[in-house]
């Protein structure tokens, strides 16, 4: 999280600091990344409810159509509807019917803020 003021506020909602992460500039980078993590095998998503949403993302994740071709891979960042239903999030009691991929972003930041700890990077 880059801004200040939704840490803060997070921080007067929740009572947990958060701190920023530097993404970088290059998105290939941080997909690298990840995808050395998950080849490791050291990584399992739990199937349940409150995992679906990042299990949708990661298995549909994609480039703009044509931004490969031109050299700068772009990220699909459309919104995709629940094909079967709609997702119950137990965290928020709400209903959702679309995803997207921003829990796969997270992903990828929680990779690249801790590569030393995950044995990515000496």
């Amino acid at each position: 999280m880059q801004n200040g003021a939704l840490r803060n506020q997070f921080f007067k909602d929740y009572g947990r600091r958060l701190y920023p992460v530097d993404k970088g500039t290059n998105k290939e980078q941080l997909i690298e990344y990840s995808q050395d993590f998950i080849s490791k095998k050291k990584f399992k998503i739990v199937r349940n409810n409150n995992t679906e949403i990042f299990t949708k993302e990661f298995i549909n994740y994609k480039w703009l159509q044509g931004s490969i071709e031109k050299g700068k891979p772009i990220p699909d960042k459309t919104e995709q509807e629940f094909k079967a239903d709609k997702y119950f999030n137990t965290h928020t009691n709400d209903y959702s019917y679309t995803y997207c991929d921003h829990s796969i972003d997270s992903f990828q930041y929680w990779i690249k803020d801790n590569l030393q700890k995950l044995g990515l990077k000496q």
